[in-house]
C-alpha cells in the first residue's frame, strides 16, 4: 500500500515527506514532553532568554519554549513515516544515543538530525552538523559517535491549506514538507573526523561541530536498500499533478 505522504524524485534521488495536521500535532505535543528546559532547567522560563545557557535548548526562548525539540521531532516523525519504523516516545532525562533501530540482519542504530533551513555550502564546512566536543562544564569532552549512521533532514516548506508558504512554524501551518537528504555512516565520518571539525556558528558557543556535506550523503532509498530495510511504498514526482501533492511540484 502506498503512503501518499511520501514522494520520491528520481531525477535528484531525493525523497520528501509531507507532515499532515495529525503528524504536526504529535510533534507539538511531544516537544513539550521532551522539553530540555523543563527537564534540566527546573522550568525557569527566564533561562531561555540567556543565550549563554544552552542546556535549555539552543533555539528555545520564553516566547517559543519548545522550538528546539519541535524541530527535531519534525525530522524524526518524517523519518518514521518514510521508513515505517516506530517513533521512540519514551522520555529520557539523559537524552538518546540514537533515535531508531532498523531491525535488519544486524540491528542498525540511526540518529536523525533535522536542520531548520537547508543552504548549500561549497566550502569545507558542510550543511549538516553533529556535535563534536564541549567545554561548557570543564575540560574539553569529546562526544563519541554512538549510532551506526546519521540521517539528515531539513524543513522544505511550511504551508497552510491554500498552499501559502510561511517562513517558520505557526498556528496557521497545516502541512510541512520535509526533505529527506540521506545518510552517512559513523565509520565514514571517523576516517577524517579531525578534518571535519569546525567552530559552531552560535555566538559564544562552548562546543565545536563535525560538519557533513549534503553531496557525500547516500540518498534515502539507496541507503535503505544497502542495509536491507524494507520501507513503505511511495509516490513519484509525476504524482505532484494530482492528489495530496497537487500544486506542490516546486517543493520536490
Amino acid at each position: 500500500m502506498v503512503d501518499e505522504r511520501i514522494i520520491y524524485n528520481p531525477h535528484t534521488g531525493m525523497a520528501y515527506v509531507m507532515l499532515n495536521k495529525d503528524d504536526i500535532l504529535k510533534c507539538v505535543k511531544l516537544s513539550g514532553d521532551f522539553s530540555k528546559y523543563e527537564q534540566w532547567g527546573g522550568g525557569d522560563v527566564s533561562r531561555l532568554d540567556n543565550r549563554d545557557n544552552y542546556g535549555a535548548g539552543i533555539w528555545n526562548t520564553s516566547k517559543d519554549k519548545y522550538k528546539t525539540e519541535r524541530l527535531g521531532l519534525f525530522g524524526e516523525v518524517a523519518f518514521s513515516i518514510l521508513t515505517g519504523l516506530p517513533l521512540d516516545e519514551e522520555i529520557r532525562t539523559g537524552g538518546n544515543s540514537w533515535d531508531f533501530i532498523a531491525p535488519v540482519k544486524k540491528d542498525i542504530t540511526l540518529d536523525v538530525k533535522n536542520t531548520a533551513t537547508f543552504k548549500e555550502r561549497p566550502d569545507k564546512y558542510g550543511e549538516f552538523i553533529i556535535k563534536n566536543s564541549t567545554w561548557e562544564h570543564g575540560p574539553k569532552k569529546l562526544y563519541p559517535l554512538k549510532a551506526y549512521g546519521y540521517f539528515f533532514t531539513s524543513n522544505r516548506a511550511f504551508l497552510n491549506d491554500n498552499h501559502n508558504k510561511f517562513w517558520d512554524f505557526g498556528s496557521d501551518v497545516t502541512k510541512i514538507i520535509m526533505r529527506m537528504h540521506g545518510a552517512i555512516s559513523a565509520d565514514k565520518i571517523e576516517k577524517n573526523r579531525s578534518e571535519r571539525v569546525g567552530s559552531s556558528p552560535v555566538k559564544n558557543a562552548k562546543w565545536d561541530n563535525i560538519y557533513v556535506n549534503d553531496l557525500e550523503l547516500m540518498r534515502s532509498l539507496k541507503f535503505f536498500s544497502k542495509i536491507g530495510l524494507e520501507v513503505p511504498s511511495h509516490l513519484f514526482y509525476e504524482d505532484c499533478l494530482n492528489g495530496l501533492w497537487k500544486g506542490l511540484g516546486q517543493y520536490v
